[in-house]
Parts: structure tokens; C-alpha cells; sequence
């Protein structure tokens, strides 16, 4: 007997058949009502019947086609059905007496653009100088802060409010000048203090113009020089109306005393201002004067306790180095 299944090919090497609908069903689908094999039209992605015009399947995505993916444009999937006219610039398609007024439109807000910032220079210009005359500064003071404001206008940087951007303008145009003014000074200024008042207003008022001067060093690329302790020596000599000797009596030992050595030695972290504060009581308690830690603590915008301590950690400092 002759094996019929040696010629009979099997499903494993039966050879491909192609075709649209041949890789979800072996045979191709018929129609409903006339039993016509369905066609498929690539144009519209539909399978109709091609005798009776019965629509088997619709809505198939043509992957063939290319889609558009433009920002200006919708995504497109499938044959293009209509042509896609870009939008049109704001003048085309205006009328001359809409472009007039448009222009007049643009004119107005040049000028009243030109108008504010003119103001906002004249209001600026006029609080640095009555700032400046309250905490006695020169007029180099007041030129650098109006650079500084001009730079940051240039930036397109906000400057409002203008009273505290206006003592912040003037502290760091004293710091760059190496002047020995205090942020405490400046705050009473915007608070309309006189003295140094621990109160929440006059905390915010600090804290707002630390927040301004961080942002003008960021934003103009401004390196502040660190204080140094022998201008706070002369301005709370200044302030307190010390005599020429103590001044000079204190700045000799400013030359010895550093903070540095008050670091390595006692152990202790002082700024310039209390450093300046302390040296200046210690030599004033070697005097008959009438001067107390009260009066350098208003000077120098310390407390008077601050003051008194700086004082004591000083005279341990000076009696642990050998006499010269």
C-alpha cells in the first residue's frame, strides 16, 4: 500500500497566503445578504461588499499615510480630507482704518511704558537721596545705589516696593564702599523707628532687605568685601564722641585682637561690629568717662549685654598672651 501522506503537504509547510483580511481568518469574509466576498478600498480603510454596497467594517486606521505632527497643525491620521491653510499674521487681512488704530494702540502703551518708567526713576532717585540725608550718607553712596538701581532695571527685574528697595540699594552700595553701616540702621529706616526696636515689624523689614540684597547680588553678579572691624571702631567712636586717644588706643589693639584669635584661643565666634564693640568698652572702662555699654551697644546697633560679654572674653584673651 502506498502512503498517501508522503505527497499531501502539512500545515507546517503549507506556503503563505496574502492578502488583507488572511492573518485574522483563513478565508476572506462574505457578504450578509448576497454571500459576495467583501473587498477592501485602501482610499477609505473600509471593507464594503462590491454587489449590494453593504459596509462590513469601517473606520480602519491606513498606516500607509503620513500624519502630521506640527505644533501649528492638528495630528492627522489616515488620507488627508481637506487642505490645511496656515493662520495668517495679526495685519494680514485688516483693513487700513484697523491698522491705523492698531498703530495708535502700539504708539499709547510705548509711551505710557515711557511715562512709568520715568516715574519710577524720578520716585526712586528722590527716596535714595532722603534715605541717604537720614543715615547720613555721602553722595558717592547715593550715586552707586542709583547705578545699582538702573543695572537692575535694565535686568526687567521688579522694584517694588520702592522704600524698601531703596534701603536695600543704599546698604549694598555701603557695603561696597567699605562703610561701616549696620542692616539694623537701614530697617529702622523703613519701619520709622529711631532706635533699635526688637519688634515682628522690624524683623520683617531685615528680613525682606536680606531677600533683596541676595537676589541684587545674584542677579548683577556682585561680590559684597567682607566689614572690617576698624571702621566699626571709628564709627562708634564717632557715634559715642570718644576722644582721639581712646580711638587710637582701640585701634592699636584691633592690630593685636583679631577674630581669628579669639577663634583659636578662646574658642569664641565674634563678628567685626562686636568685636569693634568690645574693644571699644574695654579701653573706655580704662578711663574716667561716663560712656557706658549702653551707649556703644545704641552705636553700633548691638545689645548692651552683647557688649559686656565681648568685654570679658577680651580681658581673658589679653591676659593669656604675654605682655610685649
Amino acid at each position: 500500500m502506498t502512503d498517501l501522506t508522503e505527497n499531501t503537504p502539512s500545515k507546517k509547510h503549507r506556503p503563505p497566503q496574502h492578502g488583507p483580511l488572511e492573518s485574522t481568518r483563513q478565508e476572506a469574509p462574505c457578504c450578509v445578504e448576497c454571500g459576495t466576498p467583501l473587498i477592501e478600498t485602501p482610499s477609505s480603510g473600509e471593507v464594503v461588499c462590491p454587489a449590494c454596497g453593504l459596509v462590513g467594517r469601517d473606520r480602519r486606521i491606513d498606516s500607509s499615510a503620513r500624519g502630521s505632527c506640527s505644533r501649528d497643525q492638528p495630528p492627522v491620521v489616515g488620507p488627508p480630507s481637506m487642505t490645511i491653510i496656515p493662520r495668517p499674521p495679526n495685519n494680514i487681512g485688516l483693513s487700513s482704518e484697523a491698522r491705523v488704530s492698531l498703530y495708535r494702540i502700539r504708539r499709547l502703551q510705548n509711551r505710557e511704558r515711557a511715562r512709568e518708567s520715568s516715574i519710577s526713576y524720578k520716585r526712586m532717585h528722590d527716596l535714595i537721596r532722603l534715605f541717604a540725608s537720614q543715615l547720613n550718607l555721602g553722595s558717592n553712596v547715593c550715586e552707586t545705589a542709583f547705578n545699582l538701581f538702573k543695572r537692575l532695571r535694565q535686568q526687567h527685574a521688579n522694584v517694588r516696593p520702592f522704600d524698601i528697595w531703596a534701603v536695600t540699594f543704599l546698604y549694598v552700595a555701603a557695603r561696597l564702599l567699605r562703610l561701616p553701616r549696620h542692616i539694623y540702621e537701614f530697617a529702622c529706616i523703613i519701619e520709622g523707628a529711631t532706635s533699635y526696636y526688637r519688634t515682628p515689624a522690624f524683623r520683617q523689614a531685615v528680613r525682606a532687605i536680606y531677600v533683596r540684597v541676595r537676589r541684587l547680588v545674584i542677579v548683577l553678579g556682585l561680590r559684597l568685601p567682607p566689614p572690617i572691624v576698624q571702621s566699626f571702631i571709628v564709627r562708634g567712636a564717632t557715634l559715642c564722641g570718644l576722644p582721639p586717644d581712646i580711638l587710637s588706643r582701640a585701634l592699636a589693639l584691633s592690630e593685636t585682637v583679631t577674630i581669628e584669635s579669639v577663634r583659636h584661643h578662646m574658642g569664641k565666634s565674634m563678628t567685626p561690629r562686636s568685636l569693634a564693640a568690645g574693644l571699644l568698652y574695654l579701653v573706655v572702662r580704662e578711663t574716667p568717662l561716663e560712656v557706658t555699654s549702653i551707649d556703644i551697644a545704641n552705636a553700633l546697633g548691638l545689645s548692651h549685654m552683647t557688649v559686656r560679654k565681648n568685654r570679658r572674653v577680651l580681658l581673658r584673651l589679653l591676659s593669656q598672651q604675654p605682655e610685649s
